[in-house]
């Protein structure tokens, strides 16, 4: 991990900035959060938050096309991206600390002055019907989306209406959500990189100059998703794919600190590395290529999910396993030496992991948006290594219970519902 020093400020526009200072770093990372993602659309324009992340990239009033934007960031070997959650929109350049005095007034330009032209606007729709028909293909991205739907279904309607309601957004539309999600007191920026005393006063010189006189406009509340009926669920989603994949989840409501360093552990007991004793258990048997156990977490849920791809005469057995292992745990069948690898496997791997300014930003950007308390990298380094076996056993049998999974199945050939209900019942 790279020594590093954190800063907030407040700029005289109303927005937020966080600045990491990473000496040493010959790149910089600056993104812009704006509180405008999926949840805060009408449900009848739910694109409307995507649309304006596809457009952002299509023309200002300061750079009137799309070659004229992107080429100051070609021509400097920078790079630009954006993307849409449920919470945000969120801009991200990268730069060299010599060239972020040159992109940032094409990032403001890119906030406050798009062209929201028609043909641009037509353009990028068929973009991202492109792009969500491409998704409905990729067995990962459409199991995970019926399992997120299953939660959450507020926040995730059906491939379909997302194209159908897309149709539907016209231009002023689009105007009227921009000009009421994009003031400057919805705005948090993130920028790290060599950032000492000196260039962190400039960068807030200049951001207060680029910001002056841009629309003000309110910090919209964080808007709580209205959840689904999902525990003790089996949801069978029919697919051409040859293979079967499937996730098995465990979540609970709300946003739990408390338990995120112990969720990861028991990921890592798991799965992450050749040593784990499921991922083990899984090769040795021939039952997939492999095993992928991850912690998820946001405002609205928090959990722990299992997803693994295989074909439709192992799959039963190879989901009666993964339920076999998750039981153990929960009951604290595993050993300390077990448990010392995974957290080995854990605090190394953030470790090695932490060495761009992207990387820093991404971590404290996200808690930075939603005004969450700051937590370093090494903050939760520590609270790995102050993790005891109770605490383990304790989160496991809070989460890895009996009337807190959901299961989701996608391919062809697809096992009776029944004999699915049978194998989570022997453990769960």
């Amino acid at each position: 991990m790279m020594k590093h020093q954190v800063s907030t400020h407040s700029l005289k526009s109303g927005a937020e900035l966080l600045a990491v200072n990473l000496p040493h770093s010959g790149s910089v990372q600056f993104n812009t959060y704006v509180r405008s993602g999926y949840r805060y659309a009408n449900p009848q324009h739910y694109e409307l938050p995507h649309l304006l992340e596809h457009l952002a990239f299509e023309g200002t009033k300061r750079y009137p096309n799309g070659p004229a934007f992107n080429e100051p960031i070609d021509r400097t070997g920078s790079y630009a991206n954006a993307l849409t959650n449920p919470d945000e929109n969120v801009y991200e350049f990268s730069t060299s600390p010599e060239q972020i005095w040159n992109i940032l007034p094409l990032a403001v330009s890119q906030l406050f002055e798009p062209l929201f032209k028609t043909r641009s606007i037509e353009q990028e729709k068929q973009v991202i019907e492109s792009e969500l028909n491409e998704y409905q293909e990729d067995p990962e991205r459409r199991v995970g989306y019926r399992l997120n739907q299953t939660q959450i279904p507020s926040l995730r309607p059906s491939w379909k209406a997302r194209v159908r309601r897309m149709k539907t957004i016209g231009r002023s539309d689009i105007v009227r959500f921009h000009r009421e999600m994009y003031g400057t007191r919805n705005m948090r920026f993130v920028a790290a990189g060599p950032f000492g005393s000196a260039r962190v006063r400039r960068l807030r010189k200049e951001l207060n100059r680029l910001l002056a006189g841009r629309p003000r406009g309110r910090r919209i509340d964080w808007q709580p998703a209205r959840l689904g009926n999902f525990q003790r669920k089996i949801k069978l989603l029919p697919a051409s794919w040859s293979q079967q994949y499937f996730s098995l989840d465990f979540a609970r409501a709300g946003y739990d600190e408390r338990s995120l360093a112990s969720l990861r552990l028991l990921c890592a007991l798991c799965d992450e590395s050749p040593s784990a004793r499921l991922y083990q258990k899984v090769r040795r048997a021939g039952l997939a290529y492999g095993i992928d156990v991850d912690r998820g977490s946001d405002r609205d849920m928090t959990g722990l999910t299992v997803s693994a791809e295989t074909n439709p005469r192992k799959f039963l057995p190879l989901l009666g396993l993964v339920v076999s292992e998750l039981s153990a745990l929960r009951r604290g069948r595993f050993t300390d030496s077990e448990l010392e690898l995974a957290r080995g496997n854990v605090i190394g791997g953030m470790a090695r992991t932490y060495e761009t300014p992207r990387d820093y930003a991404d971590w404290y950007g996200e808690r930075f948006a939603e005004d969450r308390s700051l937590i370093s990298p090494e903050m939760r380094r520590r609270e790995y290594a102050a993790v005891d076996r109770g605490e383990l056993i304790d989160t496991a049998q809070r989460y890895l219970t009996r009337d807190n999974w959901l299961l989701v199945v996608g391919g062809n050939h697809l096992p009776k519902e029944a004999s699915l209900q049978k194998t989570l019942d022997a453990h769960f």
